[in-house]
């Protein structure tokens, strides 16, 4: 019980914080107060290829309605892990200043499902396999920015 609090706050503090690539500079929030992303060899790869291992193992297990909603999937650690991660990116893609533009430049499109999010995380993984040294919490934010950004 104790991880989902952790995993919530480690995504809430990685997403907030300046994203940086080695080969250029991703947007975030408060850039002047948190600092870039680094390479996590400890940790980052390990991390990193749990979540696509789990995240991997819901995608087989959930079975989808014509609207792709998702009806029914292996209840385990394993989809919780992935979809908890997945959904708590979510949130956080939705903050708002003031004025109610999006602070993270990234513009979920309506009716946009948990089971896209998945897998737009797991492609991302894929065609940036040397992004695996980051946190995954970078990453599926890295995702997001990339297929969904805010037009300017």
């Amino acid at each position: 019980m104790r991880t989902l609090p952790s995993l919530i706050v480690a995504c809430a503090l990685a997403v907030t914080v300046s994203a940086a690539r080695a080969d250029h500079q991703r947007p975030g929030i408060f850039g002047d107060v948190g600092a870039p992303a680094v390479e996590d060899p400890t940790h980052g790869n390990t991390t990193t290829t749990l979540l696509v291992r789990r995240c991997n193992a819901f995608i087989t297990s959930a079975r989808l309605d014509k609207e792709r909603h998702i009806r029914r999937y292996r209840h385990n650690y394993n989809s919780g892990f992935c979809i908890g991660a997945i959904n708590t990116a979510m949130v956080f893609m939705n903050f708002r200043d003031s004025a109610g533009a999006q602070l993270l430049g990234v513009c979920l499109p309506e009716g946009l499902h948990s089971m896209d999010v998945v897998q737009t995380f797991l492609d991302h993984v894929k065609q940036h396999p040397d992004d695996r040294k980051f946190n995954p919490a970078f990453l599926i934010y890295w995702s997001l920015l990339e297929k969904y950004s805010c037009k300017r």
